[in-house]
């Protein structure tokens, strides 16, 4: 059975802390750039479809009626009945 010394523990925690901090040190500088790419490569990513959506455009001052809307508005029996109060003077 080997027994761990001292100095082999504290080798291990100095490569430990070692290792955290280059990568910290490394997000620090290179997190921005990484971070840059990721949002350049969404925005290319939904260009196209903002294109799609776009390919109906209008002149200024012009009014379009698609469709109107085939849902009719329903009236919810839940909300109770409507009562009129009037005002009573004394």
């Amino acid at each position: 059975m080997q027994t761990a010394d001292i100095s082999g523990f504290f080798r291990t925690i100095i490569i430990i802390m070692s290792i955290y901090y280059l990568i910290k040190i490394a997000f620090r500088y290179l997190g921005p750039f990484i971070l840059r790419y990721f949002i350049r490569n969404l925005q290319n990513q939904s260009k196209p479809k903002q294109d799609k959506n776009n390919y109906n455009k209008q002149n200024v001052g012009e009014t379009v009626v698609d469709k109107k809307p085939n849902k009719k508005q329903q009236k919810d029996s839940s909300l109770g009945e409507y009562i009129d109060f009037e005002e009573v003077d004394d």
